[in-house]
């Protein structure tokens, strides 16, 4: 089999595939062979399906939930007693 590649910068490139020299799969292996076969193809889909399903976040972030907590931290209750609340002093 014969390829050609253009090539922008000269002539194109040609490359021959003779498909008898390619090594052929075994049909009875040992069953070590058998498993790591296995293991590099569930290695592979395990890592494709990871690439191509992965979660995403949510875009913008909405950081309502945490504004809410902030909204609750003791600082900004004013009915708690000295030395927090109304008349606290925090480090400035």
């Amino acid at each position: 089999m014969k390829i050609t590649l253009p090539n922008p910068l000269g002539a194109p490139i040609s490359l021959s595939l003779a498909l008898d020299s390619l090594p052929s799969l075994p049909l009875r292996g040992s069953s070590n062979q058998r498993r790591t076969q296995l293991r590099v193809v569930l290695l592979t889909f395990i890592v494709a399906c990871t690439l191509l399903f992965h979660p995403s976040p949510p875009f913008p972030p909405s950081y309502a939930a945490e504004r809410r907590l902030e909204k609750f931290l003791p600082q900004h209750d004013r009915s708690l007693p000295f030395p927090e609340g109304r008349g606290g002093r925090y480090v400035r």
